[in-house]
């Protein structure tokens, strides 16, 4: 993970028993873009499973695909 995101999200919810909260795509949190596979290629993501995404071989090219080409993103969620 990131260590500017890390920190960042430290001083958001410092301790377990917090009722703070956080934008998981932290660059366009409330538009439905690719933006969110931005923050994951960048170490951003909250949650192992997505910083997951970007490590699994078989998904890496979709992963690295995503960020850079906006229309790629929206066509596959179409065809999902």
């Amino acid at each position: 993970m990131d260590q500017f995101f890390a920190n960042n999200l430290k001083l958001t919810c410092p301790t377990s028993n917090t009722t703070n909260t956080t934008n998981l795509d932290l660059r366009t949190p409330n538009t439905f873009d690719n933006k969110y596979y931005v923050d994951l290629m960048n170490r951003q993501g909250l949650f192992t499973t997505d910083q997951d995404f970007t490590r699994i071989q078989e998904l890496e090219a979709l992963s690295q695909a995503l960020p850079q080409i906006k229309h790629c993103f929206s066509t596959s969620l179409l065809m999902a």
